[in-house]
C-alpha cells in the first residue's frame, strides 16, 4: 500500500510567427542577396501604418524578419492524490501470485511545437489513469526455470495523444479510452554460462469516447471514426527473445555472445488517418573477448541484421503529409572499450 501527492505548476509562453510573408522576406533579406534591406524599425512602422505588403498593425517584427501575428502567455495549475493497493500470496516458496489497484496521474501541459495560430497551444489537462493487474511468477528446474505473467486492464481518463485538426498536430485530451494486456516471460538456465529469455505480449485497446474538436473550436480530422479504434503505440502483438553465453577461459579472459530478436504488430504512432506503422522486427548479435573483471572488451556486433526497412515513427502532420521515420539498414562495427 502506498500513497503520492503531486502538485504541478506549468508556465507557458509563446509566439506565433509567420515568416512567410512577402513582407518578411522584404525585411528579411539584404541588398547584396536581392532584397531591399529595410531595417526592423522600419519595417515595424510600415506595418503599424498599414502599408501594402506589410501585414496588419498587430505584430512586430523579430530579428530574422518574421512577422508575430499571435501570442499566448498563461500558467496552471494541478494536483493529485494517488494510491495502490497490492495484495501477494505465496502458495509455497516457487511461486507468487498478486494483484494491484493503483491510480496514475501524468501532469498537464502545453504543446510546445510548431502551430499555426494560438488555437492549438491550449492548456492540456492532466491525465488520470485507474489500473488494475494480476499476475504471477515461479520457478522450477531448481531455480534453472522462470516463468513470469501478468493481465492488466486501464481505464484513461483525459488521455493525452498526439491528434490532427484541420491538417495540423495537437496535443490533446481523448475523454475516454481503454486498454487490456497480457504479459508472459520465460527464462532458462539450461547449462553454465548460458541465459535464454522468451516474451510476448498482447494488446486490446479502444478509444471510448473520442474527442471531436479541439478546446479552442478547431475540428479534429477523422475524428467520426475513432471511437472503438485502438490507442497509438499499442500493438496488438510483440515478440522477443534472447540467447547469452558467457564463458572465462584462460588467464582472466572470458568469451560473451548474445543474439536478440523482436517482432512487432502494426501499430499506430496517433490518432489520425495517415499514421499507421507496419509491422517490424529487428536482429542484432555481439560476440566479444575481454577480461572476467570487465575492465576491458573487443567486440563486434551487427543490427538489423535482416536489413528490413523497419519504420520506428510515421505521422501526419501540416496539410495532410505524410513523414515516416525509419530504423537504419544492416549495419556493422567494431568496438573496444576499457575502464581505468
Amino acid at each position: 500500500m502506498g500513497a503520492r501527492y503531486s502538485y504541478d505548476e506549468v508556465e507557458f509562453e509563446s509566439t506565433v510567427t509567420d515568416n512567410t510573408l512577402l513582407s518578411a522576406a522584404i525585411c528579411a533579406t539584404p541588398v547584396e542577396e536581392g532584397g531591399f534591406g529595410l531595417d526592423l524599425e522600419t519595417c515595424n512602422f510600415l506595418e503599424a501604418s498599414g502599408a501594402p505588403f506589410f501585414g496588419t498593425a498587430f505584430g512586430t517584427w523579430l530579428d530574422d524578419g518574421s512577422l508575430v501575428i499571435d501570442a499566448l502567455d498563461e500558467s496552471e495549475t494541478d494536483s493529485s492524490l494517488d494510491g495502490k493497493i497490492a495484495i501477494d500470496y505465496t502458495p509455497n516458496d516457487d511461486w507468487l501470485i498478486y494483484g494491484s489497484v493503483s491510480t496514475g496521474y501524468r501532469g498537464g501541459r502545453f504543446f510546445a511545437s510548431a502551430v499555426q495560430s494560438t488555437g492549438y497551444l491550449f492548456y492540456v489537462k492532466p491525465e488520470e489513469l485507474p489500473a488494475y493487474e494480476i499476475g504471477f511468477k515461479g520457478t522450477m528446474a531448481d531455480g534453472r526455470f522462470q516463468l513470469n505473467g501478468a493481465a492488466y486492464y486501464y481505464d484513461y481518463e483525459e488521455r493525452q495523444s498526439l491528434v490532427l485538426a484541420s491538417a495540423a498536430s495537437a496535443l490533446a485530451n481523448v475523454p475516454g479510452s481503454e486498454m487490456t494486456g497480457a504479459e508472459l516471460e520465460a527464462r532458462w538456465v539450461p547449462a553454465e554460462g548460458w541465459d535464454i529469455v522468451l516474451g510476448a505480449a498482447y494488446i486490446d485497446s479502444e478509444v471510448t469516447d473520442p474527442l471531436t474538436t479541439l478546446p479552442s473550436g478547431i475540428p479534429v480530422d477523422g475524428a467520426e471514426d475513432f471511437e472503438g479504434s485502438v490507442l497509438p503505440r499499442a500493438p496488438e502483438w510483440s515478440y522477443n527473445a534472447r540467447v547469452s553465453y558467457v564463458r572465462g577461459f584462460g588467464n582472466n579472459l572470458q568469451f560473451r555472445g548474445l543474439v536478440s530478436y523482436d517482432w512487432t504488430d502494426v501499430q499506430e504512432s496517433q490518432l489520425a488517418p495517415l499514421a499507421t506503422m507496419d509491422e517490424h522486427e529487428n536482429l542484432t548479435a555481439r560476440v566479444g573477448i575481454g577480461s572476467q573483471d570487465e575492465r576491458w572488451e573487443l567486440a563486434i556486433w551487427g543490427k538489423n541484421l535482416t536489413d528490413n526497412e523497419n519504420q520506428f515513427n510515421v505521422f501526419e502532420a501540416f496539410s495532410l503529409n505524410q513523414y515516416i521515420g525509419a530504423l537504419a539498414p544492416r549495419t556493422y562495427g567494431v568496438e573496444f572499450k576499457t575502464r581505468f
